[in-house]
């Protein structure tokens, strides 16, 4: 039985061509078995062995490189590429932690002194009116910027406050001395009277002046003393132990 070398298919005997491609069949070399070509199982990698596939399938693992195209190389690194991830986000936020405490939660303490005046100017001015020198001396006595006006608004409420009960209890002592007299329904006080009074309320006006002076420091961000009071020290000495207090 012989096979066409063409297409083969099997030859009638004595034909002269193939029947179903035509070639002629002297051409051809002496007849030889035609055996087809068997169908690759492309169900199972190239060199798989199904012994130890079934090992494989029981637990022992998989074989190295299977799953995977032939002359396929893992990346170099790929191994430390989710680490290295993982260490870029850590880092990041590390940065973002550092930036937040920076503008946000920072220690005094670790702040510049730029830092601290920049944050803390708005309310330092509260130091020079009167006794409101209470909020930035309790709300921000680790401040340095603040510490310092409170101390210049701390000494100029006292001070105004020392002299006007001294101006007060000279002005009555006055009164008795030089008694003044009722003018129809109002009473009206004797000249020396008057004339003390008038420059006592000269002294009033000086200590508007230095609050007015004290508010513009400290909204500037300004560390300057007051005229005049800005160097007395004893109101600094006892703030200095309420801010060492541990």
């Amino acid at each position: 039985m012989a096979f066409c070398k063409q297409c083969g298919q099997q030859l009638i005997d004595g034909a002269a061509f193939c029947p179903y491609c035509g070639t002629p069949v002297a051409a051809q070399h002496p007849a030889q078995d035609f055996q087809p070509e068997q169908p690759v199982d492309n169900t199972q990698p190239q060199g798989y062995d199904q012994q130890q596939g079934y090992d494989q399938q029981q637990g022992y693992g998989q074989p190295q490189g299977y799953g995977q195209p032939q002359g396929y190389e893992q990346p170099q690194g790929y191994g430390q590429q989710q680490y290295g991830q993982q260490q870029y986000q850590q880092y990041g936020q590390q940065q973002y932690q550092q930036q937040y405490q920076q503008y946000g939660q920072q220690p005094y303490n670790q702040l510049s002194a730029d830092d601290d005046v920049r944050r803390n100017k708005g309310i330092a001015w509260l130091s020079y009116f009167g006794i409101l020198f209470l909020i930035p001396m309790f709300a921000k006595k680790e401040s340095p910027f603040c510490q310092y006006h409170v101390k210049q608004g701390a000494t100029l409420f006292c001070v105004n406050l020392i002299y006007f009960i001294i101006t007060r209890i000279f002005l009555a002592i006055v009164g008795a001395i030089f008694p003044g007299h009722y003018n129809y329904y109002f009473y009206q006080n004797s000249g020396v009277y008057t004339f003390f009074r008038v420059i006592f309320s000269l002294g009033s006006i000086l200590f508007f002046v230095l609050a007015i002076i004290g508010i513009v420091n400290a909204a500037g961000g300004k560390y300057k003393e007051l005229p005049i009071i800005g160097k007395i020290p004893f109101i600094a000495k006892l703030l200095d132990k309420f801010y060492n207090k541990k």
